[in-house]
């Protein structure tokens, strides 16, 4: 954890690892003013890589459960996606840990009308997580965090 002791100071709180230390060495040389302009490109950042995903299902009832998964807009899809994958791996908060699942997004709705993340997996772990049911026209939003290429990290929004 990072403590600040004065203006352009910044020491680590617990024990360091040496290559952290070169880092704390070069934030310190830095100057209030610098470190500012650091930050906050480092929160803009930050704020852009974040997305929210609405529950969503498609109003038919299905035995096999397919009938569950995740909306984004098409803005964060053309963010956030490419054309040549043919899938990405999403990974939901279970417990302590995340479950890991794999979404095929290689069909041509996905990429002309509907932007769905559909799967048996995504409805068995809103039950499961209790994110579903929802009450009629509010389904639950997931804040999303981009955590490498066609790799996702979702979180209940607050």
């Amino acid at each position: 954890m990072w403590r600040l002791l004065a203006p352009g100071a910044l020491v680590l709180w617990s024990p360091v690892r040496p290559f952290l230390s070169r880092i704390v060495e070069r934030l310190n040389r830095l100057s209030s003013q610098t470190l500012y302009a650091v930050m906050l490109n480092w929160a803009k950042r930050s704020k852009d890589d974040r997305v929210i995903w609405t529950a969503w299902k498609n109003g038919k009832h299905s035995r096999i459960g397919v009938g569950y998964g995740f909306r984004l807009s098409h803005e964060d899809r053309d963010q956030h996606f490419q054309r040549g994958w043919r899938s990405v791996i999403i990974e939901l908060p279970h417990g302590d840990n995340f479950v890991t699942i794999e979404a095929n997004i290689d069909s041509p709705s996905f990429w002309e009308e509907c932007c769905e993340l559909r799967g048996k997996e995504i409805r068995q772990w809103m039950y499961r997580e209790r994110h579903a049911p929802w009450p009629e026209r509010t389904p639950p939003k997931f804040q999303v965090i981009t955590i490498g290429k066609g790799r996702f990290r979702v979180t209940r929004a607050e």
